[in-house]
């Protein structure tokens, strides 16, 4: 049989490059199983699919419902910024920073509901494990990419939920795909102005592409790979990169909106400082350590830019909760890179491996609209069987809730005023102080609960709220689903 013959009879060509020398010095190639190729591509070609299971849940974020409300609003007034128009006690103006992704959402649930949204969520979180596994494959095969993939996507994941920031992670992915080229090749991609542009409408994660910017710019010239005219382009870019963000709709209040989140940030978990306890953390820092042992044992020599960039990651997963996922991008194809060292290299076709990764993803979508319509029909973590009940107020009625469930009762329950959501960052920090205090029972919660007219309460069942309401108040239970009790003033 031809060798021309053969490659078309097996599905992946033999990899020949395996050697031995015989004792006349002579190189002989002998043929690697071709189970040993197919691995990888069974392996690239499951993961979209393993991921159904997270993509195909029921929307149980407490953040992704007031998405929804927000896009909704957007769709009717297109008014971008100022006095919010979702719930009463907001004290500050809303800036819709995350506008694009708000909408998408909103015309996913009206399309076709939340079922709609989950599957938008799946497209997205393959679209981030796409984009995370060419970020790591630019730095090695197939099997150091997944392995890198698939602990970035462990990483990442206390993040990854129906958010705007997916995109933002996504859109990271290719910035930091985008600049570790340049600093193989020199060239300066300057599409990156066109992509903030984009992403600054997305999420405010788009201020990493601008400290990309300056990472690899400041690492080019410390490596001497760059002279001063390289770095002037640099600084430039980085200077275009704010400017664009700037002309988004949202316009120069753009820049500002991350002020705002951290004037609240002390009662937000997730800017909590990180727990290296956390799973996701440790996954993250995981990858660092392996990668600072890879280097140091090594002894070659490790560019600035990536000693930068691992600073940067390691920074990020130890700085806050919120930014495990964004240390988490930014290491893993530097993982990928030093597991490649311990790894054979296999001759897959790139043409097997992308129609692999390509007919898995859409595979995994086809399976996703087919299952979220009975998967994702209700909203996770809520007390549903107080629907009824809450429908039937009166509109306007205020109630007393705890903020998680905010986002639901502006989404399903629009005739409710609920006391509390978790945009903090609109209600103030005084207000959010004394929520907090009141949530917790401390002295003076009776005045603030009374200071809102609040004839309904949403409360945990075991926090000292529930109690005092009953207790000192005379509030009534009017239903119970467990961790929530829904009660009365009488």
């Amino acid at each position: 049989m031809s060798e021309q013959q053969r490659a078309h009879e097996l599905l992946v060509p033999v990899d020949t490059r395996g050697q031995d020398t015989s004792d006349d010095g002579a190189a002989t190639t002998y043929p690697v199983p071709r189970i040993v190729l197919v691995v990888p591509l069974v392996v690239l070609g499951a993961f979209p699919l393993i991921l159904l299971r997270f993509g195909t849940a029921p929307i149980a974020d407490p953040d992704t419902l007031w998405h929804v409300a927000a896009g909704r609003e957007l769709w009717s007034t297109w008014q971008f910024a100022g006095p919010d128009h979702l719930a009463r006690f907001t004290q500050l103006p809303f800036v819709y920073h995350q506008w694009l992704p708000e909408i998408l959402i909103a015309g996913a649930n009206a399309v076709a509901g939340l079922p709609g949204v989950a599957w938008l969520f799946s497209a997205m979180l393959l679209g981030f494990v796409v984009a995370l596994y060419l970020l790591c494959r630019g730095e090695g095969g197939i099997l150091a990419a997944m392995l890198a993939t698939i602990t970035g996507w462990i990483g990442a994941g206390g993040s990854l939920s129906p958010r705007p920031q997916v995109f933002g992670f996504i859109l990271l992915a290719v910035s930091l795909g985008a600049w570790l080229r340049t600093e193989r090749d020199g060239r300066i991609r300057w599409w990156l102005i066109l992509l903030t542009w984009l992403w600054a409408c997305v999420h405010g994660t788009w201020l990493y592409g601008v400290g990309l910017a300056a990472l690899f710019g400041l690492g080019m010239a410390l490596d001497r790979k760059a002279g001063r005219r390289f770095v002037l382009r640099v600084a430039g870019l980085a200077t275009a990169l704010v400017a664009v963000a700037m002309l988004t709709p949202v316009g120069p209040q753009l820049v500002a909106a991350p002020l705002a989140v951290s004037r609240v940030s002390g009662f937000i978990l997730e800017w909590k400082p990180t727990s290296i306890t956390d799973p996701h953390a440790a996954a993250t820092l995981l990858m660092g350590l392996v990668v600072m042992v890879a280097w140091v044992r090594g002894g070659s020599r490790v560019s600035w830019s990536r000693i930068l960039l691992w600073g940067a990651g390691v920074g990020s997963a130890l700085l806050y909760a919120r930014t495990i996922a964004i240390g988490a991008i930014l290491l893993a194809p530097l993982f990928a890179e030093v597991l490649q060292r311990w790894l054979p290299e296999r001759a897959v076709p790139r043409r097997w491996e992308l129609r692999t990764l390509g007919a898995a993803t859409v595979a995994s979508l086809v399976l996703a609209a087919v299952l979220v319509p009975a998967t994702a029909r209700s909203p996770g973590d809520v007390p549903s069987s107080f629907d009824a009940r809450l429908a039937a107020l009166p509109q306007g009625t205020v109630i007393w809730n705890v903020d998680a469930l905010g986002g639901w009762l502006l989404y399903a329950h629009p005739n409710t005023t609920p006391t509390m959501d978790t945009r903090a960052e609109v209600y103030g920090p005084d207000y959010v102080r004394a929520y907090v205090r009141a949530t917790s029972g401390f002295p003076g919660w009776q005045e603030t609960v009374a200071a809102t007219g609040a004839r309904y309460a949403i409360v945990s069942e075991d926090g000292p709220l529930l109690e005092g309401l009953r207790r000192e108040q005379g509030w009534t239970t009017v239903a119970s689903e467990a961790p929530y009790v829904l009660l009365k003033a009488p």
